[in-house]
């Protein structure tokens, strides 16, 4: 669980001392409140991680998928590039291997 994002999804922009990296029920108990609005108990938390994990997992998948269409535009351009003779297949088979290819779902060959 990550206590800091529980807490900003409960409090966004709380005002809290202290530190909750260890990701703890001490380390949250431990924090200074600092805050004019009720600092969320235990469970709580607890019950909100679930959600804070599933946004997580959201957000990397998107970022994933980003990346994915990211390496294919450059390897498209580089097409392009070779066709239109702008550079050499040398040059764009070295601007391909600067490409981070994910192969997970599909294989891609040069």
């Amino acid at each position: 669980m990550d206590v800091a994002l529980c807490i900003k999804k409960l409090v966004p922009e709380a005002q809290y001392g202290g530190s909750v990296t260890a990701n703890t029920e001490e380390a949250y108990t431990n924090i200074r409140w600092n805050d004019s609005r009720p600092k969320p108990s235990w469970s709580e938390l607890s019950a909100e991680s679930a959600s804070v994990d599933a946004d997580l997992e959201s957000e990397k998948k998107m970022w994933n998928l980003e990346e994915k269409v990211n390496a294919e535009m450059r390897l498209i351009a580089i097409g392009g590039l070779v066709d239109k003779k702008e550079i050499t297949s040398v040059e764009a088979q070295s601007l391909r291997s600067l490409i981070p290819i994910q192969k997970q779902d599909k294989t891609v060959s040069f």
